[in-house]
């Protein structure tokens, strides 16, 4: 494998295909897991000795080689030392060691299409973050979600993809799904559009639900219900429209402060039960959907001075 893939690797700027290239390379060899190991020292006591500044390009890390190759092998000891010492092997199985994860975390109001390594395209919604590895290895797939996701999971029968959420893991093969989980929010939905899911609680995993098609969970009331999608335009916030049908005001608002990073407090009683059909682009912003919800909800609302919160009366 080519020593600059390597580094881009390390510094966690390859490509998906580049990615692909180094999980094939590592299954065809043991040896090839030691030199990754390896590599990594040397890549890591350049950092340390100054041999790469910043974690600049593997281009300019080549006119110093010769010059500090003596400075690198000392630094490595004393890196290698220090392992030791505190009580870590660094050379190890490639499967006991864990490739730094990425963090993608997407801004309120923002929307975020990326592409695993194993090629399947996520799209993210707004206040949402997803932990994933640089290569999958072992027998699974297994990411981490923290908000709304759509998923388009590239198959693989061998190697399960596995979606944990704080309360509640996704286990597929290959399919297109929804999945709803913000920490420190009530509820938790997933919405199968091809293919096969199994829900499973992580408290208790004897209660497990396998959606088909067309089919959706909820938690609600301590238990997992199954449904009927029976509203597609929901699920369109990937094309930057908020749509709701037949949706309370409360909940309508707090999926507005999830959209757009605010707090919102309902002062007005009797407009909290009131239910509203519609869609707009989040493009539009916080302030033209309250007017257009105003029409029909006749209530006034007003912000306070850091434009933070906004009081519905």
């Amino acid at each position: 494998m080519r020593r600059d893939i390597l580094y881009k690797f390390f510094e966690g700027k390859a490509s998906p295909k580049e990615q692909r290239l180094i999980g094939q390379w590592l299954d065809e060899s043991e040896k090839h897991k030691e030199v990754l190991v390896r590599e990594r020292m040397v890549f890591d006591a350049m950092i340390v000795s100054g041999g790469i500044t910043d974690r600049q390009s593997v281009q300019s890390r080549k006119k110093r080689t010769r010059v500090v190759f003596m400075e690198l092998l000392r630094v490595a000891a004393v890196i290698l030392v220090m392992f030791l010492v505190g009580g870590y092997i660094y050379v190890r199985k490639m499967e006991e060691i864990r490739l730094a994860n990425n963090i993608v975390t997407v801004p309120v109001g923002q929307r975020v299409n990326l592409q695993l390594p194993d090629g399947t395209s996520v799209w993210l919604n707004a206040s949402s973050e997803i932990i994933y590895p640089a290569y999958f290895s072992g027998s699974t797939r297994e990411i981490h979600l923290n908000g709304e996701a759509y998923f388009e999971v590239e198959h693989n029968a061998s190697k399960p993809f596995i979606v944990h959420t704080e309360t509640f893991d996704i286990k597929v093969l290959g399919t297109k799904f929804n999945v709803e989980a913000y920490k420190g929010m009530e509820g938790f939905t997933t919405a199968l559009m091809e293919g096969s899911v199994e829900v499973t609680d992580r408290k208790n995993k004897d209660k497990s639900v396998r959606l088909y098609p067309a089919q959706k969970v909820a938690f609600r009331n301590g238990e997992l219900c199954k449904s009927p999608i029976d509203n597609y335009d929901v699920y369109r916030w990937r094309e930057g429209l908020i749509c709701f049908k037949e949706t309370r005001f409360a909940d309508l608002m707090r999926q507005l402060e999830k959209n757009y990073g605010v707090r919102i407090l309902i002062n007005n009683e009797a407009v909290k039960e009131k239910v509203f059909s519609g869609k707009f682009r989040t493009t539009d912003g916080i302030d033209n959907a309250l007017r257009l919800l105003q029409k029909e909800g006749h209530y006034t609302f007003e912000w306070d001075e850091n434009k933070t919160t906004v009081c519905i009366n």
